[in-house]
């Protein structure tokens, strides 16, 4: 790619700036918070446990696994643990695959009420089938109508491109559907390090979206409440150790404790639903 004017692909020293610093005392101040939701992720123990750290020749399509390329566990305990928990009506998910078998498996395992709704041009997984609706399209080739269907008690998970440029998606998902989201949504963003930088060896991505995120954040985020940033739960030793009754079990061991979904509420001052 070739621009009209200088430009390094490298990380900013984050450690050594104040504007930083404010993003980590903004997250700091979410732990209560945080510690609260993995309390009750960490009582999905039993369920949980029936689920194998790698394929089995015995596993139906569509079965979740531990230990899989795209999604960490603690990411995966996310998205099993907000729809058990909560029940949403939908789910929504722009950029489909393993997450989409983790939500259809807390949906087969509590009863859940959900619909999955799946948003992909062409998912890296075979999972029509555990879908209730799947348009195999971006998201920003989606009717600006489409983004007001959404009620309170839904759930949106945003893993697409990871890339704001002109019309793409997460331009689309900042500008146009999370505004319009009603008071009470529950969504996450995959692939945010915050309040790190993306990592070094990932400046071939082009990924951008946390820095739309971040400045969100130092924004005031429309009243949105941070409910559960993976990346740094995943730093804080007090906050991982809310999962030990998962990190316990033989499939989870020897899985990585860590995560890059970053999970908000949707708070008082958002727009549709006013």
């Amino acid at each position: 790619m070739e621009f009209d004017y200088p430009y390094a692909r490298k990380t900013r020293p984050w450690l050594r700036s104040p504007g930083i610093h404010q993003l980590y005392h903004l997250l700091q101040a979410s732990n209560a918070r945080a510690a609260e939701v993995l309390e009750g992720f960490a009582h999905l123990r039993e369920p949980l446990s029936r689920i194998r750290a790698r394929p089995a020749a015995s596993d139906p399509p569509g079965t979740p696994h531990w230990d899989n390329e795209y999604l960490p566990a603690l990411d995966a305990i996310a998205i099993y643990g907000f729809l058990a928990r909560t029940n949403p009506g939908v789910y929504l998910e722009i950029g489909s695959g393993n997450s989409t078998r983790f939500a259809a498996r807390a949906i087969a395992d509590h009863g859940l009420r959900t619909r999955i709704v799946s948003i992909d041009p062409q998912p890296r997984a075979e999972i029509d089938a555990l879908c209730d609706e799947v348009v195999r399209a971006p998201l920003e080739e989606l009717e600006p109508e489409r983004f007001t269907e959404l009620t309170a008690e839904d759930v949106v998970f945003l893993d697409g491109s990871h890339r704001s440029f002109q019309s793409s998606d997460v331009t689309v998902f900042f500008l146009e559907l999370l505004p319009v989201l009603p008071r009470g949504v529950i969504y996450g963003i995959h692939d945010v390090f915050l309040p790190a930088d993306y990592p070094l060896h990932w400046v071939d991505r082009w990924y951008n979206e946390q820095y739309l995120l971040a400045a969100y954040l130092h924004g005031g985020a429309g009243g949105d409440e941070i409910v559960l940033p993976c990346s740094h739960v995943a730093s804080q030793e007090a906050l991982v150790a809310k999962l030990d009754p998962l990190w316990r079990l033989a499939e989870l061991r020897d899985a990585p404790r860590f995560g890059s979904s970053f999970w908000l509420k949707r708070g008082a001052r958002s727009g549709s639903a006013e």
